[in-house]
């Protein structure tokens, strides 16, 4: 859970599921951090996130495997499969801990 600090005066703050994932590129020899997001913000955001990072083209997926680490929440892995359905997901140790 995040803080969100509201702008209106005497409104109190409240708090906010924070999500995350994180990539990395792989290869026979290394693992190799290529970003990070966590934020508290919803579907629809998230996916305009992952929609910029695929058009940038800054990820050579013909030339690199590509990892991503989260929570296991169905609406983030849907979202990554979507945009780079080539992808190995992988599921963070605390919450495969749960399981």
């Amino acid at each position: 859970m995040v803080p969100v600090k509201t702008q209106e005066k005497g409104r109190p703050h409240f708090w906010r599921e924070a999500k995350g994932i994180r990539g990395y590129l792989l290869d026979k020899d290394k693992i190799v951090h290529l970003l990070s997001w966590h934020q508290g913000i919803n579907i629809k955001e998230f996916i305009g996130f992952l929609a910029d990072l695929r058009n940038q083209g800054v990820i050579p997926l013909d030339k690199v495997r590509l990892c991503f680490v989260g929570d296991g929440a169905d609406w983030i892995w849907n979202c990554v499969k979507e945009y780079f359905c080539e992808c190995r997901q992988v599921v963070d140790y605390y919450h495969c801990s749960e399981l």
